[in-house]
């Protein structure tokens, strides 16, 4: 059997993203030029082959799904799995106003994986909610390429399963707007073959965040 390709993919970026300002599960739609990165996205991938494109169900998402498949003529498969990291009440919260509200827990938040604010997830959380859905999905769809539609948070979490980093490196890699990383399961082995590739986005400012 051939081996599983995983090629997970950021949204396009939001008026948010430009903001210190923790998104979480908002469901922001797709700033203008977040569409203009999903369009050269989409041109790039056009003479891919893909079998089934999967989604986080927040509106960013799929809205950048949707234009990439647009040339494939696939059908999106959504799934509240693939969502961002929930922070419960600092969703919408800029990280100044985190960091004076709640000192301590402004500091967890950039060190201990363990951490949850206020009605949120943890890094931890996110990490076994994502693994698990991916795995779900790569083994429903064994030896073909898979592209998934997800957020920054996911991406680092799957990152660090796929190659065994320590939870403390949660923060350690970002993965811009639009960017591909691309999985190989292969023998029931996780490896990696790109991380972070946003050649596509030469043409306009790659836009990184949260």
């Amino acid at each position: 059997m051939n081996p599983t390709i995983v090629s997970l993919i950021r949204h396009g970026v939001t008026d948010v993203n430009r903001e210190p300002i923790f998104q979480g599960q908002m469901n922001n739609p797709l700033a203008i030029e977040g569409t203009r990165q999903a369009q050269l996205l989409a041109a790039r991938l056009s003479f891919v082959k893909f079998d089934v494109v999967y989604s986080s169900d927040l509106l960013r998402a799929v809205q950048t799904a949707a234009i990439i498949v647009k040339p494939h003529d696939k059908e999106i498969r959504t799934s509240s799995q693939l969502r961002e990291i929930n922070r419960g009440d600092w969703t919408g919260m800029s990280y100044k106003a985190c960091a004076a509200a709640d000192p301590a827990g402004w500091q967890a938040s950039r060190v201990n994986p363990e951490f949850r604010s206020p009605g949120g997830e943890s890094f931890v959380d996110l990490h076994k909610r994502v693994v698990a859905e991916i795995e779900r999905i790569a083994l429903l769809h064994r030896g073909m390429h898979i592209v998934i539609v997800t957020h920054g948070g996911p991406i680092r979490a799957f990152l660090r399963h796929a190659v065994g980093l320590p939870a403390h490196h949660m923060q350690s890699f970002q993965a811009a707007n639009t960017s591909i990383s691309r999985f190989k399961l292969e023998d029931q082995q996780w490896s990696l073959l790109q991380f972070n590739d946003h050649a596509h986005l030469e043409p306009i400012s790659v836009v990184s965040g949260s």
